[in-house]
């Protein structure tokens, strides 16, 4: 299998680090609405990943997680009235539904945010200890960017052009503008645990760090996830974690295409925002999971606007339909993408149980 590594900027062959094993762990989402097309696309291109080594005879550990606990939450719940908890189970119920309809195989682990924040607490003290964090005295912890010899090596920047375009909020309990939270101390009426460093609630970045090795060990074969988490993100996991162990992080980043529509980027400022339950109302899943995925991971995924928003022209209505679903008619709908479709949902679907600390 060749793919592209974000990390090298190149197309390689895979190899993974055992033989007949490999472990892979993908950034999922942060549940506080329905998942949109961009997830599914993530979703499709990964689950293809999976099942192409499951086929090839690969022993796949897969990982996802699931961040549960995070500001567009919180403030959602807020909005809504109800217990940040309520919304997290609602919107994780409603993830697997769409997966489901998709044919999309559930990951081997799930990982909550919220059950690892005892791995946390540990990694945050080992970086204070290595000099890599620091705690002000105000209840958060930071990460010192600019002691990390390799940040910037994913994404290409360099820290002194960051600092030259930077335009982040000055807090004057940060040693730099660069470095950014491990913990965050806590804020009225917002959940939080306690901590060495008092009540507060974990960052975004450490919560992947964690839970990635924590499943996985401290290097493993493939880090997944959007093109948007590049930067800062999966720039910021590395940063972390290599910090803490002194290993390699993942031997290979692999990141699905974006999502445009009618040549933009998907964003809901745009109002070119669709969800899959949406999408599904008016075309077949099949369908669909076929269009979100190109013949590689990297690749970007065109939808057009129409398609979404009503199913006319070019859509026909006098096409093949099943249980009420339209398939395309055009040229794009042609016999071999619908049988490349149907060879994608009987692939292996072979799973074997992984352990992790937070079952």
């Amino acid at each position: 299998m060749t793919i592209y590594n974000t990390l090298s900027k190149n197309k390689e062959v895979f190899k993974p680090l055992e033989d007949n094993r490999v472990r892979m762990y993908v950034c999922g989402m942060t549940v506080y609405d329905f998942c949109h097309i961009g997830h599914a696309r993530v979703m499709v291109a990964f689950d293809v990943v999976t099942r192409w080594l499951r086929h090839r005879g690969y022993n796949v550990t897969y990982v996802r997680n699931i961040t549960d606990i995070d500001d567009k939450i919180i403030r959602r719940a807020n909005e809504n009235g109800e217990p940040f908890e309520a919304l997290v189970e609602r919107m994780i119920a409603a993830m697997h539904e769409d997966e489901a309809r998709l044919n999309v195989l559930r990951p081997d682990l799930e990982p909550r945010a919220t059950a690892h924040i005892g791995g946390m607490f540990t990694m945050i003290q080992t970086l204070i200890d290595k000099g890599y964090a620091y705690a002000p005295g105000n209840g958060d912890v930071y990460y010192r960017v600019g002691k990390f010899a390799g940040y910037g090596k994913l994404s290409r920047r360099r820290i002194e052009d960051l600092k030259i375009g930077a335009r982040i909020e000055v807090d004057e309990a940060k040693e730099d503008p660069l470095d950014f939270v491990l913990w965050k101390g806590a804020k009225p009426g917002e959940p939080s645990w306690q901590s060495p460093w008092g009540l507060g609630r974990p960052g975004w970045h450490i919560e992947c760090s964690v839970m990635s090795t924590c499943c996985l060990g401290e290097t493993f074969d493939i880090h997944g996830g959007g093109p948007d988490l590049v930067f800062p993100h999966h720039e910021n996991e590395i940063a972390q974690s290599e910090a803490a162990t002194g290993k390699l992080y993942a031997n290979a980043w692999m990141h699905a295409g974006a999502v445009r529509v009618d040549g933009e980027k998907m964003s809901k400022s745009l109002g070119n925002f669709f969800t899959i339950r949406e999408v599904l109302e008016k075309y077949h899943p099949r369908w669909c999971a076929t269009c979100w995925c190109p013949a590689t991971t990297a690749a970007r995924s065109t939808t057009p606007r129409t398609a979404c928003a009503r199913p006319r022209a070019p859509w026909s209505a006098s096409t093949t339909a099943s249980r009420g679903y339209r398939w395309p008619s055009r040229a794009v709908a042609t016999s071999s993408s619908r049988a490349s479709a149907r060879r994608w949902t009987m692939t292996s679907t072979r799973r074997k149980p992984a352990r992790c600390c937070s079952r």
